[in-house]
C-alpha cells in the first residue's frame, strides 16, 4: 500500500508501513515457488520500491525499464474515496475473463465459475461501493 498523500501526485507516491511488509511477503512467496532471474519494476517510486525490496530478499538484480509505469492520471484532482465512489455511474464494457475476475476478486465469487455462465452478451450489476452483485445476466 502507498503512502497516500493528497498534496503529492499519485506516481511520487512512496510505500507506507503496510506495503514495506507486502513487498517482504511477496518476496518470500515467489522465493518459494518459483526461480525468478530479474526483478523488473516501474520507475515509479512505490513500484521501484516494491521491486528493490523483492530483489533484494531474493538476491537478484533489478531492472526500471521505460513503459511500465501507471496511467497518467496528474490532470485528476484526487477524491476522497465516499466521493469517488458516489460519481461512479458508468457502464463498463469488457471480456468474459476481465468481468469474471473483477467480480470474483471485489464480490468473492468462482471467477472462472462465473465465467463459465457468462454468454454473448451478457452482464453483471455490481452495487457500490460494496461491489455486491446485483443481477447477473448470462445472456441477453
Amino acid at each position: 500500500m502507498p503512502q497516500v498523500d493528497v498534496e503529492t501526485p499519485a506516481h511520487e507516491w512512496r510505500l507506507g508501513p503496510v506495503g514495506v511488509a507486502g513487498a517482504g511477503a511477496i518476496a518470500t512467496g515467489l522465493g518459494r515457488r518459483y526461480v525468478p532471474s530479474r526483478i523488473v519494476a516501474s520507475r515509479e517510486p512505490k513500484a521501484t520500491q516494491t521491486g528493490a525490496i523483492i530483489a533484494e530478499r531474493l538476491h537478484l538484480p533489478l531492472l526500471t525499464p521505460d513503459g511500465l509505469h501507471e496511467h497518467d492520471r496528474r490532470a485528476i484532482r484526487f477524491l476522497p474515496a465516499d466521493e469517488f465512489t458516489s460519481r461512479i455511474r458508468d457502464v463498463i464494457v469488457s471480456h468474459g475473463t476481465v468481468i469474471s475476475l473483477f467480480v470474483g476478486a471485489r464480490a468473492n465469487v468462482d471467477a472462472a465459475q462465473l465465467w463459465a455462465t457468462l454468454g454473448l452478451p451478457s452482464y453483471v450489476a455490481l452495487e457500490l461501493p460494496s461491489h455486491r452483485i446485483i443481477e447477473i445476466v448470462a445472456a441477453v
